[in-house]
Order: C-alpha cells, then structure tokens, then sequence
C-alpha cells in the first residue's frame, strides 16, 4: 500500500512540474522576445549610405610587456 501512495504522489509531483514547467517556459520566452525588440529597435535607425558607426574602440596594451627582453632577428644556419 505504502509503494502505490508513493507511486501516485510522484506522479502528481511530476504532473504539476509539467504544467508549471509549460507555464514558466513561454513567460521567459515572451520576455526574451521583448528584450530582443527593444534592442532592435536602437539598431533600426536608418542610415545614409556609406555612413560607419564605431560602437567600442580596440585594445591598444600590447600582447608582450616591454620588460620581457630584446628582439633578436632570426637567421637560419645551413
């Protein structure tokens, strides 16, 4: 008796995680999609042709730090 009163308590556990699972996927998935438009909306501006919009600017550290030593040229010895 105790085997089938666990049995049927899992199964509703289960049941409500289905339907509340069902629930909570379509929520996040309308608020990704508003998210998504109101990032679209400040990339839809229109643009005149040929015009070039820089949003970041680069990295200019260099990769090797000045103290790591000299450049030696590299030649090949037969």
């Amino acid at each position: 008796m105790a085997i089938l009163k666990f049995l049927a308590i899992l199964f509703i556990i289960f049941a409500l995680l289905g339907i509340f699972s069902r629930f909570l996927l379509a929520y996040l998935l309308k608020r990704l999609g508003r998210r998504f438009e109101q990032q679209q909306k400040g990339y839809g501006k229109p643009k005149n042709e040929g015009e070039i919009t820089v949003e970041g600017q680069p990295d200019n550290s260099k990769m090797v730090s000045k103290d790591l030593g000299e450049y030696v040229d590299y030649e090949e010895v037969d």
